[in-house]
Parts: C-alpha cells; structure tokens; sequence
C-alpha cells in the first residue's frame, strides 16, 4: 500500500506558464519601417536587397530572425541576426544604438536555445554601447535589464534576475509613468521571478498590479490583459497553491479572449489550451487534461510545423499525462518524440534537453527499471552542470531524482546524500523558505521512514510541512501530502489515533481543493482504511477503502496499478 505521497523531483510537466508571458525580446528598432523582404522564405542574401547594404536590409535580417526564433529555429534565427549585425557595423560603426540592438537581438536567440553563458555576453555588448550612447534614462536601458534579468532567471540566480528588473521597473516608471504598459510588463517579469522562487503570495501581487494596469489602459477584453489573466491563472493553477479551480476560470478567460482576437489556430490560443491542461492534470483530471494537451499539439503543429520546440512541448505534456495515469509506452513515446526535436532544433547540451531525460527517467523509476531511470538522470544532472554551473536549482532537482532512485532500491546512505546535495543547494540559491527547499526535507523524511528512524522522519516532514503553510497557506495539495506522510509514521509507530487525524486533515484538504474524484482524494481513503485494518475494525476499513476504489475506478479504470492495490487492499480486510 503506497501511504506516503513524497515529493519526488523528476517528474515535472513542462508547462508554458509564466513563461508565454515573460516579456523579452528583440530591441524595438526591428518596429519601424516596413521590411522590403517578403517573409521568412527570402533568407538568402541575393533575395534582401541583392546583397546590398542598408539599413533595410539590416532590418529585414533581424525580422526574420525574430520570426524564426518563435518558429523554434534557432540556428537560422542565429544567422539572420548575425548578417542584421554585420550589415549595420558596416553602416553605422560599432558605437551605434542599432548595434547594440542587434547584440541583443543576438542574446535573445542564445537564451532561448538555452545558451545562457552565450546570451549574457551579447546583452552586456548591447548593454555597454547603450551606456555610452544613451541617457541614464532611455527605455532601451529598461529593455535591456529587463533580458539580462531573464537570463539570470533561466540560469536559476533569481536574486540576480530581480536585480535587473527592478532596474528596468525604476526606468520605466520614471520616464512613462506608472500606469504604462512597460510597467505592467516589469510587475509581470518580477512575478514570474518570484513565481520560479516558489514564492507565490508575492508572485501573485505582482501580477495582480500588471493585470490592473492592463485592464486600465487596454480593457479587460485585450489581449494584453490576457497576459495578466494566463499568469494569475497559472499561479493559482499550480499544484499546491491551493486554488486550482479558480486557476482554471482565469485560464477560461484567457482563452474565450484570444480566441476572439487571434482566431481559434493561434500560437497563443495554443498555450491556453496548455494551461487549461495542466489544470486538469492538477486535479486528476486526466481525460480532459489530455483533450486539453491535444488540442494545443495540433495547433502547434499547424502553426510552427512538426519539428519545434512548441510541438517538442506539447509532446512532452501528453506524455505527463500517459505517466500519471501509469500507460508507460504511450508516455514513453511522447517523451521520446518531445527529445528527438529537442536534440533536432536545440542541440545535445540544451537545458530542455537535460529536462527530457529526467522524464524519461521518471518513467522508468515508475516502472521499476532502475539502472536504465539512473541512466537517464545521469545525463540530465551531467547537461545541467555544463549548461547551468553547479549551483543551479536544475542541478538541485537532478540530484533529489537520483537520490530518489537510490530511496527505491533501498540504497538509503546513497540516497541521503544526494538528497542533502539537493537540499543544501535549494538553500543555497531559494532561501531556506522556498517550497522546493520544504520538498527537500519531505524527500529526507521518506529515507529515515524507510529505515524505520521514524523520529528523524518526523523531524523533517514537520519542516516541510512549516515551509509548505507559510508559503502556500493551509489549503494546498502540498499541505495534505505532508499531513499525510506524517500519518504514515504515526501508523508505523503503531500511533493509530494521532495517524487518523494526519490523514483526516489530508483528505479534508483535498476534498476541498480537488474535489471529491481526484487519486489524490481516494489515496487518502486508501490509507484511511489501512488505519482501522490495522486496528481491527473492519467496518470502517472496508468502507473507506470502498470509497477509495469506487474513485480509482471511475478516474483511473479497472487495469491501472493503484485501482489494483485498492482491489488488493479490499479484499484483504478481516
């Protein structure tokens, strides 16, 4: 009987997220005049102006680089930018302003294939030009800080990440005011930071003053509020904050509003599908998470074509999906067909490369394939390390995911020690408040459990359950899991009466978050029953592990692996 439900690192859904709406980009001199190319299909240089030099041209380049950049080509984005930068130093000189944007352009492209050493020193060239060219209080500066922040994000140095947009934040309220669009965009950025930090009552504030000033200038039917409404909908959408249904109204909203605007094929439309998704997923909700998941793949294949990083996403989600309702081949081919185009448009070394094979991985612990789980989680950590340096909270996650292999072939002292690394590195890098560091404590906890040093156990699930209150209020998922793992040791130690009240408290929460047909709601049954089983009355065993069957069978059907420990359980009773 599966009693304790620990937070293990390795199987995380690739959402789109804060990420859709995170605002960086290519510096706003790719805006002016129209481009006399005709697309992205006139990539030569004989279809730009002959191969002439102007400023045009120059223009056009990086235009079709920004386009093959959202279209998750990378190395052609790579190559138009560079031939936009070349032009204009020919044209302008070194010093110029419009070098500086091309640098940046340069930037935004290596951040987004995951190059992050790469992006940071374009953006300090453009960065650098724009401090000897420009006013202490252009907007290019604000622009500027605002991607440099979103490279430390990616890296995982998020004090640094806040840093930079605080200083785009001060620029743009002191040039434009603080009720402009740029604000709400630097509200939105410093959100999604403190949203990475696990920190959501300030990432929720955040994006609460970029959703006010949107609406204000824009309407609450614009697609710039859309921005807002996906970001607090994805906050509250993510399990453990503790208000997944209303997550799913706000993503609703976004939704019925990009349709509207953008039609029902859109790129955007796409990732609110993904969202909505990954509510539902939250929920236990896997048939309609996997409608949801569907409908933004086919979109993505329509829009950017079979073989971007969009569709690679989309893939993976799906196979999320497979994975949680325990179909291992069909989620292994999903997460396969997610890393081959990962490998096609990003390289072997990406980052979202590394994060495939932790999938991977996840897949293959839960199948009990061990050596072949280490396998994959080995190349993951080894990717990270190169891409991210040591200290990288990606690094952190690689090492909970092998220590939690370790934890399922009994090899404890191995397993602690990966899982202090992990630990030691959350701290480190997320605060000793942040949720991932109270997922570290809950993994700890479930070693000494194993070795049955139930007062270390203890110890650690009662940290993580402090971190987990404080920072997503009672009412999470999360909060359940740990009221739930410290019934389990009270169970061990034979602490029936104090073991009902943990597991109480844990059913109670998900009820009222999840709703009462969630696996999450019926494990709770499940251990509920194991409690009075093990106190000799049957009565009351039977009929909540009737309650947690009847669940599993309705959400999970007859032949998945949990309805067959519940069928098990049952039948054992008196």
């Amino acid at each position: 009987m599966q009693a304790l439900l620990a937070h293990v690192d390795h199987t995380d859904t690739v959402y789109e997220g804060a990420a859709v709406a995170y605002h960086t980009g290519f510096h706003g001199f790719l805006h002016g005049d129209e481009c006399v190319c005709r697309g992205p299909a006139s990539t030569g240089a004989g279809a730009l102006g002959g191969g002439k030099d102007s400023d045009q041209v120059a223009r056009c380049h990086n235009v079709i680089g920004q386009s093959c950049m959202k279209m998750g080509a990378y190395p052609e984005a790579l190559e138009q930018c560079t031939r936009g930068l070349e032009m204009c130093m020919r044209i302008f000189g070194s010093e110029n302003l419009v070098v500086a944007a091309s640098y940046n352009n340069i930037g935004v492209v290596y951040n987004a294939e995951g190059k992050y050493k790469a992006a940071l020193v374009q953006q300090q060239k453009c960065l650098e030009i724009q401090i000897r060219g420009a006013g202490p209080d252009s907007l290019v500066f604000a622009t500027s800080y605002n991607n440099i922040g979103a490279v430390y994000e990616a890296q995982g140095k998020y004090e640094e990440a806040l840093v930079q947009h605080q200083k785009s934040l001060e620029i743009s309220i002191r040039v434009l005011g603080p009720d402009s669009p740029d604000v709400a965009t630097s509200y939105n950025n410093i959100g999604s930071v403190y949203h990475a930090q696990t920190t959501y009552k300030e990432a929720l504030v955040e994006h609460q003053k970029s959703l006010e000033i949107r609406i204000q200038v824009f309407g609450s039917d614009s697609p710039d509020a859309v921005i807002s409404f996906s970001n607090i909908g994805y906050w509250m959408g993510v399990p453990g904050a503790g208000q997944v249904r209303r997550g799913a109204c706000e993503y609703q909203k976004s939704l019925e509003i990009r349709i509207r605007f953008l039609g029902p094929d859109s790129h955007d439309v796409a990732s609110s599908y993904n969202h909505i998704g990954g509510v539902y997923e939250a929920q236990g909700k896997y048939k309609e998470a996997l409608a949801k998941y569907q409908k933004s793949l086919e979109i993505s294949i329509q829009v950017f074509g079979p073989d971007s990083h969009n569709v690679a996403k989309s893939y993976n989600n799906v196979g999320g999906v497979y994975q949680a309702q325990g179909k291992y081949k069909d989620s292994l081919a999903q997460y396969h067909k997610s890393l081959e185009i990962m490998i096609w448009v990003l390289g072997p070394d990406s980052s979202d490369v590394a994060t495939s094979y932790d999938d991977i991985g996840g897949v293959y612990q839960e199948q009990g394939k061990y050596q072949n789980a280490l396998v994959q989680f080995q190349k993951s950590i080894e990717i990270r390390i190169q891409v991210l340096g040591p200290d990288s909270p990606d690094v952190a996650t690689s090492y909970g995911s092998i220590g939690s292999v370790y934890r399922a072939q009994s090899k404890h002292n191995e397993a602690l020690v990966q899982l202090q690394k992990s630990l030691e590195i959350r701290i480190q890098v997320l605060g000793p408040d942040s949720l991932r560091v109270a997922t570290s404590y809950m993994n700890i906890g479930t070693v000494y459990e194993a070795q049955r040093m139930h007062n270390e156990a203890l110890v650690h699930f009662q940290k993580s359950l402090e971190i987990m209150i404080r920072v997503l209020g009672p009412d999470s998922p999360d909060v359940a899991s740990s009221y739930n793992n410290i019934g389990a040791v009270y169970k061990a130690q034979g602490k029936y009466k104090e073991a009902l009240v943990q597991y109480q408290k844990s059913l109670e929460i998900l009820v009222r978050v999840l709703g009462p047909d969630s696996p999450d709601v019926a494990t709770s049954y499940n251990n509920i029953g194991s409690v009075y089983h093990a106190q000799g009355k049957c009565e009351e065993a039977l009929a909540s592990l009737h309650k947690g069957l009847v669940i599993r069978i309705r959400v999970l059907g007859h032949l998945y692996q949990d309805t067959t420990t519940s069928k098990r359980n049952f039948a054992a009773v008196c």
